[in-house]
């Protein structure tokens, strides 16, 4: 789990709609990036095909 969070400064600015799509898909990506790097850890740790059982050699080359 994590939070981001964005502050305008001191002035009233508020986001316009594109600032802030383009800050939402910059956390989606971030979020895929950290799950694919807890993927890539938990293949690293456990180099077995959970399906077969067998060494998943892709993983260890």
């Amino acid at each position: 789990m994590g939070v981001s969070g964005l502050v305008s400064g001191p002035t009233e600015r508020t986001w316009d709609e594109p600032e802030v799509d383009a800050v939402n898909r910059f956390a989606q990506l971030a979020s895929i990036a950290l799950e694919n790097a807890r993927l890539q850890e938990e293949a690293r740790r456990n180099p077995v095909d959970p399906v077969t059982g067998l060494p998943a050699r892709e993983i260890l080359l």
